[in-house]
């Protein structure tokens, strides 16, 4: 063999060994850096990781339970909407509570738990909870029909999950918007870009819809008082040093000036008990009088609302798309 001829083999070989390193180093980044631009990516929707039982810490017996996830949701379904509401809303219920419940398992969990657990019964922090002794308890003679009423809705859409560029979204639901929902950030601590404010018809008929709470002079003084030790008013300066509130765009209220303190509406409502923050003052015969429209926070989904939108034909994946902007409904758990 000639010298030129193994110079050129031992060049080729050479081209060959490093071809096969930059390839190798290629694949290798890519490999490191496909799922970081996918996560980061909103245009992506990549898989949602799932888990198939929970775990559920019983506020009540103090301990940890591990329950299948449909077999959980029945009992939320039945706890925080009503077995008579149609059953498209009670399947929008269903995937709204699933959704709420992977988004918690995989932030963290229920923090405010006494032990470590995916979520707790206690609706103040997690999600209500019913067990089937207390369904058949509550519902009696009817407890067959409902529960299967339920458990259809749960078991049809078993798997559902609502999804914002591909994650699983931050569910929040309430009794009655009183019209309208409301701006996460208005409410919480972030403006998502899928809780944003839209119209909620046909709640005029529910029972929660208007309400009204009344509280004699004193009393009223008093309240405020325990809220803010500064607070400085007197029953005789009431009819003039209410002020009007003022309000966001959907009516509730942001800030109301009493006396010589800026309130906010949630301080309102939560000193006085109120079943929302769109409210009016009212003085009348020595009484305050608070009247409401709507139940709750009014973010995300309205129950009554998605149980009207439900009487007029819409299916539950029209209820979620309505009152989550810009979602998906995948079937991924």
């Amino acid at each position: 063999m000639s010298m030129r001829r193994k110079i050129r083999i031992k060049s080729n070989t050479r081209i060959l060994v490093v071809a096969c390193i930059l390839l190798l180093i290629f694949l290798i980044l890519l490999f490191i850096l496909k799922p970081s631009n996918i996560e980061n990516d909103p245009n992506i929707t990549t898989k949602v990781t799932t888990i198939s039982d929970i775990l559920v810490y019983d506020q009540d017996a103090k301990e940890v339970i591990s329950l299948p996830m449909d077999e959980y949701l029945v009992s939320v379904v039945a706890a925080e909407m009503p077995a008579s509401f149609e059953v498209e809303a009670l399947k929008a219920q269903a995937v709204s509570a699933r959704t709420y419940t992977i988004y918690k398992s995989q932030h963290s969990g229920c923090t405010d738990c006494d032990e470590k657990a995916d979520v707790c019964t206690d609706s103040s922090h997690c999600q209500a909870y019913v067990s089937v002794e207390e369904m058949k308890k509550n519902w009696g003679e009817e407890f067959g029909e409902k529960y299967l009423k339920i458990k259809s809705a749960v078991d049809s859409t078993s798997g559902e999950i609502i999804v914002y560029a591909g994650k699983p979204i931050e569910v929040f639901y309430h009794a009655s918007s009183g019209g309208r929902t409301e701006n996460s950030g208005n409410v919480f601590s972030a403006q998502r870009p899928y809780l944003v404010s839209v119209e909620s018809e046909g709640e005029e008929t529910s029972s929660n819809y208007f309400s009204e709470e009344i509280f004699e002079f004193d009393a009223f003084i008093k309240i405020l008082s325990g809220e803010r030790p500064s607070f400085s008013l007197e029953i005789e300066d009431l009819d003039s040093r209410i002020n009007d509130p003022i309000r966001f765009d959907t009516g509730r209220v942001d800030t109301v000036k009493i006396g010589n303190t800026v309130f906010t509406g949630k301080q309102i409502r939560k000193a006085f008990g109120l079943n929302s923050t769109n409210f009016e003052i009212e003085l009348k015969d020595n009484q305050v009088v608070f009247k409401c429209i709507g139940f709750g926070h009014g973010v995300g989904m309205s129950q009554t609302g998605a149980n009207a939108m439900a009487k007029s034909g819409a299916d539950y994946n029209e209820i979620l798309k309505h009152y989550f902007i810009g979602v998906e409904i995948l079937n991924d758990y």
